[in-house]
């Protein structure tokens, strides 16, 4: 199988989403639940930042939450090929409700509240390393992948809710309350999407393998076949370079606006909020752009928002800044989603989760570098300097990937087998 072919998604019309009770239900729980990761996503930097004052405090949190998903993603790759992929789900949801509603009741008792910080930090990105291998790996198998690139891309519609409404409100509730009644509310969302996944009928993967090997002969199974795809290697490397750069956008902006603009916390929440806005555009032309040659899209969409976030740096007008975060939104949107769809596409269904855990992997490897690289520039040198880095980096990132053979498909990969699609 080609590349091409793997990038036109067999040719096959994607089958009508809503029809599928299981996805229907999935993507109601998801959104609420991200729309909670939204109000978190903003408040933890809020917070941190409220307690220490330090960026490099702000990205040793989100080092932390990283490193433990990096180290354990193997195993949870593994595992969500091994086990109910639904029950992990409906699992990691409850842990993950019980784990971020100890930051407020923390404070509610007058216990410190940045030592509690630390302690959950660690579990809950383990959690969430286990939780994204399974919700992963489930997709296909839930909507086959005729209809992946429309599922994916209305999956992130999702996260757009989240991204749009979840800032917002934490900028709401961060200018009238405690940030720690933020954490709160989305513990209740975690429980919420606990309650939905009832709703679904599992397990979410095909037929179980005729045998299963040690758990660690699973895990170099999933390495050696990745290892024999270099178009496969190529997309996720990609992928890992961009997200390791969407993940420092909220700590980076919260310095711009807050230290270096001395804006008031509702204009925070006004840029992540439009940031999530204008991911909308560049999700609804996923469906139609997966079905072609993806990559020129896919570095167009890059370099578009590595120029977004150099405007964003540099603008000192708030109007101007919100236009470069609507178009990095955008941007940064249809590119991870047709990245997304493009490996995911490559890969067997008995194999999602473990190659998907590679990524995880990968992804957060680089992430912690990239929370504490990004902390100290913010200490040292503030958010136009860091923003302006994270710009640089995009562009580079495309210019690298457009002269890879490997990324355009020109070296030509194995056939991951009928379940690839």
């Amino acid at each position: 199988m080609t590349a091409s072919a793997v990038e036109q998604g067999g040719g096959q019309p994607a089958p009508r989403l809503w029809a599928n009770a299981n996805f229907r239900v999935l993507f109601v729980g998801q959104t609420v639940s991200l729309i909670g990761d939204g109000v978190s996503f903003a408040m933890f930097p809020l917070l941190v930042l409220a307690l220490t004052g330090s960026g490099t405090q702000m990205g040793l949190v989100g080092a932390l939450e990283m490193l433990p998903a990096a180290l354990f993603s193997p195993i949870a790759g593994a595992l969500a090929d091994r086990w109910d992929r639904r029950r992990i789900m409906m699992w990691c949801n409850l842990a993950r409700a019980v784990l971020i509603g100890l930051v407020p009741l923390a404070g509610a008792m007058g216990v410190p509240v940045l030592p509690v910080i630390y302690a959950v930090t660690i579990p809950f990105g383990a959690l969430n390393a286990l939780f994204n291998s399974a919700y992963f790996a489930s997709l296909p198998a839930i909507v086959g992948h005729e209809a992946l690139a429309s599922a994916t891309s209305t999956l992130m519609a999702a996260r757009w809710v989240g991204n749009v409404f979840g800032p917002a409100l934490a900028g709401f509730i961060a200018a009238r309350w405690n940030p720690q009644v933020g954490l709160a509310l989305d513990a209740l969302t975690f429980l919420v999407a606990y309650a939905a996944l009832h709703f679904t009928r599992g397990p979410f993967q095909g037929a179980p393998a005729a045998s299963r090997g040690s758990l660690f002969g699973e895990v170099r199974e999933g390495l050696e076949y990745a290892a024999g795809q270099p178009v496969l290697v190529a997309t996720m490397l990609l992928s890992c370079g961009v997200e390791a750069v969407t993940y420092q956008l909220v700590p980076m902006t919260t310095f711009l606006t807050q230290v270096d603009r001395g804006l008031p916390p509702s204009s925070f929440g006004l840029l992540v909020a439009v940031f999530g806005a204008g991911m909308l555009p560049g999700l609804l032309l996923v469906p139609r752009l997966s079905r072609g040659r993806v990559w020129p899209v896919i570095l167009l969409a890059n370099l578009v928002a590595g120029l977004a976030l150099a405007l964003l740096a540099l603008s000192g007008q708030l109007a101007s800044m919100l236009v470069a975060s609507a178009l990095c939104g955008g941007a940064n949107s249809l590119s991870l989603s047709l990245l997304s769809t493009r490996w995911a596409r490559l890969t067997p269904n008995e194999m999602l989760g473990r190659v998907g855990s590679l990524y995880t992997l990968a992804a957060r490897l680089a992430g912690p570098v990239s929370a504490v690289t990004v902390g100290a520039v913010l200490d040292r040198a503030g958010g136009v300097a860091a923003l302006g880095m994270a710009a640089a980096f995009l562009v580079f990132l495309t210019v690298a990937f457009a002269l890879s053979p490997s990324f355009r498909g020109a070296s030509g990969i194995r056939s991951p087998g009928p379940s690839a699609g």
